[in-house]
């Protein structure tokens, strides 16, 4: 089940449950500073019963760029098809509210080819890449998810 968080410390608990289970570790200030983003900016998350599995952060640039800040599923969830059904939410948050672009920064390291494979897949263009980050976008008028 996916349920919009909508108390900042809610969002945190959320991020650090799920990130605690992720593959990748990080440093607790790299933590520190995905906890702080998440508490800031909206959320949907993906239920297994009581827990969070999986979530989607989302941090609006402006009246028309809405940007995917974190996004995670815990690994032993993964190919499960959580991840799209929360980008899916996303998509559908973006659209209702007459956002034109979907973006999403992924930095462009070895740790995180999965993740751009799986944005390429569900149809996002890799834009540029800047400061190390591959810059990708969906247009909204797309109808690909």
């Amino acid at each position: 089940m996916i349920k919009r968080i909508n108390y900042s410390l809610d969002r945190r608990t959320v991020c650090f449950e799920v990130l605690k289970k992720m593959d990748v570790k990080y440093s607790d200030e790299k933590i520190n500073e995905l906890l702080d983003i998440a508490e800031e900016n909206m959320m949907f998350a993906y239920y297994d019963g009581p827990q969070a599995v999986g979530f989607i952060s989302l941090f609006s640039h402006n009246f028309y760029v809405l940007e995917i800040s974190i996004a995670a599923v815990i690994k032993e969830n993964q190919n499960k098809k959580i991840g799209t059904a929360i980008l899916k939410e996303a998509y559908q948050y973006a659209k209702n509210n007459d956002y034109k672009i979907l973006e999403t920064k992924i930095p462009a390291t070895a740790d995180y080819i999965q993740a751009r494979k799986f944005f390429e897949k569900k149809k996002f263009i890799l834009l540029e890449e800047i400061a190390g980050k591959n810059i990708m976008v969906l247009p909204i008028f797309s109808e690909v998810l």
